[in-house]
Parts: C-alpha cells; structure tokens; sequence
C-alpha cells in the first residue's frame, strides 16, 4: 500500500517539479527588474519570485479585485501611494512562490519518506507561509500607524490646534487639554 501512494504521489509531483523549474528558467530574465529591486531584496530568495509572477496570470490574480485593492490601500499607509501597486504585485509573487516551493518540497519529501503526514505538513506549511507574510505585512501597518499616533500632539501644537501651545495643554487626559483644544 505504501508503495502504491509513493508512486502515485511521485506520478503527481513530476509534472509540478518541471512547471517550478521550466518557469524558474524560463520567466526569469522577463521579470528580472521586479526581482532585482530593493524592495524584493527584502525578501529570502527574491530571485524565485518568477515563478510566483508567472503563476499570478495563470491563476488570474491581479490588481483590480476588492481584496486587491484594500491590500495595496494598506500598503500604501506604509510604502506611499505612488508604489503601493508594485509593492502588492511584489508581495503576490513572493507569497506564490514561497506557498509552492514549500509544497512542492514537502511533497518530495513525502515520496521519499512514503509518509502521508509530510504530504499534510507540506499543506499546512504552505498555508503558514502566506499568512506570516500577510501578519508581518500587519505588523508594519500597525506600527506605521502607531508612529503617526505619537507624532500627531507635535503635528497639532505646531499647527495651532492646541490653543496657546502650553505644557499643559499637551498633558495627555487632561481637562485642560480638551479646553485648548476649543
């Protein structure tokens, strides 16, 4: 029986194997400005993301969906508004190949071990790799916000919202502090 999903599963992985290395070979020279800019070189491995540009018309992902569009709106609060297309485009790429190299890896490692547990490790490590670049992506948000939060008092004082400018109108839950602000 084992040998059996061996084969079986090794029958399934060939032909991914040989779209991951084709596309690697292939596409990499056509989207080597992506993968060669600064901010893709945040990034292990950047110089994979070909594979996960080549996939994204295949897999019909683009800019344009709702979902698109509220991420690259966040995105744009931490790059600027002027890149946040070609961050997100970025992020897309770098979460596509990341998912499928971990699968495909995993399902490698499957066949060898002839262990349907790597198999499932592979899918839920996959599946954890997007969502860490999703929740690193929320970290950086989180924190831009916060640092606009603590420079907002400085921003109002020295556009005149706090009345007079007094030390004490900079006091944070202050009574006086909302008197100046009217």
């Amino acid at each position: 029986m084992n040998d059996y999903f061996q084969l079986i599963l090794m029958i399934i992985c060939t032909p991914f194997a040989l779209v991951w290395i084709c596309l690697a070979i292939t596409k990499g020279k056509k989207y080597a400005t992506y993968t060669k800019s600064t901010f893709a070189r945040e990034f292990q491995m950047s110089k994979l993301f070909c594979v996960g540009f080549a996939l994204m018309p295949i897999l019909h992902m683009g800019t344009k969906t709702r979902r698109a569009k509220l991420k690259i709106k966040e995105i744009a609060e931490i790059k600027g508004k002027k890149y946040a297309e070609y961050y997100y485009y970025i992020l897309q790429g770098a979460k596509i190949t990341y998912a499928y190299t971990v699968f495909l890896v995993f399902m490698l490692l499957s066949v060898l071990a002839g262990s349907v547990e790597a198999a499932l490790l592979g899918v839920i490590f996959s599946v954890l790799v997007v969502m860490y670049i999703d929740l690193s992506l929320q970290d950086k948000l989180t924190a831009r916000r916060q640092e606009i939060l603590m420079d907002l008092p400085q921003v109002l004082s020295a556009s005149g919202q706090f009345g007079n400018g007094s030390p004490r109108c900079m006091e944070k839950n202050s009574d006086y502090r909302r008197a100046c602000i009217i």
